[in-house]
């Protein structure tokens, strides 16, 4: 399992920094204000590498703490896709600004840095885990919306098939929340899903 696992966030890993390299490529060429992007981007790879040192022996309390920076970054990571997507695209699609991404990520942040200074209970880890799984949710299902819409308006079909990349990652959000402590006896599923789908999505986005 921890092979698997091992490999699943080296592809993830290296998805991530050829999506950091084509964008960085495309927006020299084409002038286009990607910065959000790659910034973003650029943080996931962060958390990525910190995702595979967990892998390895290392003592609870690092763990603990390399786990609340991991999901802090990669909670940034979709925060800035989400305003890269947002501004680059909010004018001609008439896609409206709206706060559960905010309310999401400030719940998500207090109780991570409850983790990680000390300890939570049940409760706070269920919010801790919902609310992470929201902000990707909401990131990622806008992300795609914007994309497939954009479709009627550029053609690409790269757009599309992004859009489906998109699709997979919210999938592995919607599994990851299934997956939390509190939930997973009832939904019966393993967390392992998640991290597959969220791949998954990585692959078909830069394809």
């Amino acid at each position: 399992m921890s092979s698997l696992l091992i490999g699943i966030i080296g592809v993830y890993i290296l998805a991530q920094i050829v999506l950091v390299t084509v964008f960085a490529h495309q927006s020299r060429i084409y002038r286009r204000n990607a910065n959000w992007l790659l910034l973003g981007l650029s943080l996931g790879i962060l958390a990525s590498i910190l995702a595979l040192v967990i892998q390895f022996e290392i003592t609870p309390s690092q763990k603990r703490i390399l786990l609340g920076i991991e999901l802090f970054l990669y909670s940034l990571e979709y925060v800035f896709l989400y305003l890269h997507f947002q501004f680059s695209s909010n004018a001609k699609l008439g896609m409206k600004v709206t706060i559960p991404l905010i309310v999401a990520w400030t719940s998500f942040f207090v109780m991570n840095l409850k983790y990680v200074i000390g300890s939570i209970d049940d409760i706070d880890e269920l919010i801790w885990d919902l609310s992470y799984n929201v902000v990707g949710l909401y990131s990622f299902v806008y992300i795609s919306v914007s994309l497939y819409r954009s479709v009627d308006f550029s053609g690409e079909i790269e757009a599309l098939i992004q859009a489906f990349g998109s699709a997979f990652l919210s999938i592995g959000f919607v599994i990851g929340a299934l997956t939390t402590p509190l939930l997973r006896d009832f939904f019966n599923m393993e967390v392992l899903l998640a991290d597959i789908s969220k791949a998954v999505g990585a692959l078909i986005f830069i394809s």
